[in-house]
């Protein structure tokens, strides 16, 4: 495995975490207008919702907090915005996926040179 390889596997989690804005960023992802807050709920959602699970308060109906968990992205409008941005993550991973000269484009990498 060659060093750069090696960098972008070993490096990223630890430096990006959940920090799906800063990750896109890295490999030059093209933002639209939400997409920043659209990627920031994606880290709140994964933050909470994979690492927290829900807790109601005394006399909290667990549907309720459920609810308003949820209520981050499920609704049309929003659910529309994710699904677009992962189809574009998904083409721009394609992308550099297919890029032999450029198989791996985090910026720390050319930071480090």
């Amino acid at each position: 495995m060659s060093d750069a390889v090696r960098q972008c596997f070993n490096m990223t989690p630890k430096k990006f975490g959940h920090n799906l804005a800063a990750i896109a960023k890295s490999i030059d992802f093209s933002f639209l207008s939400n997409d920043e807050e659209n990627f920031n709920t994606l880290k709140k959602i994964i933050m909470e919702g994979a690492r927290y699970p829900i807790t109601p308060q005394v006399g909290e109906d667990y549907n309720c907090a459920i609810n308003e968990r949820t209520s981050l992205f499920w609704n049309a409008k929003r659910f529309k915005e994710f699904c677009s941005l992962v189809d574009r993550v998904r083409k721009h991973a394609a992308i550099i996926d297919r890029d032999e000269e450029k198989f791996c484009t985090f910026r720390f990498l050319e930071d480090r040179r």
